[in-house]
């Protein structure tokens, strides 16, 4: 994020607004989690991309937003339930 020297708005450029795909990760359940990082912001989002034939879990379905890491909110970390898996 860079400051307009004009404005003085913040302005993010279309880089750090690109969703960059960065790993894919099998759970213990069967579900794969895709890892995508969030440009040049510190924010890591994991995404369940395929849900297990077999996992219990309500929240592993397809679509379903996991981790959130680096947001700067306070809240660092959010893991997918029944996991324990790598810390992103």
């Amino acid at each position: 994020m860079s400051q307009d020297p004009v404005t003085g708005r913040w302005v993010v450029t279309p880089h750090e607004r690109a969703v960059v795909p960065s790993s894919l990760e099998g759970l213990p359940c069967g579900c794969v989690v895709g890892v995508y990082q969030m440009g040049a912001l510190p924010v890591r989002l994991a995404i369940v991309e395929v849900q297990g034939p077999y996992c219990v879990f309500d929240d592993h379905h397809a679509g379903a937003l996991g981790t959130m890491a680096g947001s700067g909110d306070g809240d660092e970390e959010r893991e997918i339930s029944g996991q324990s898996g790598p810390t992103w």
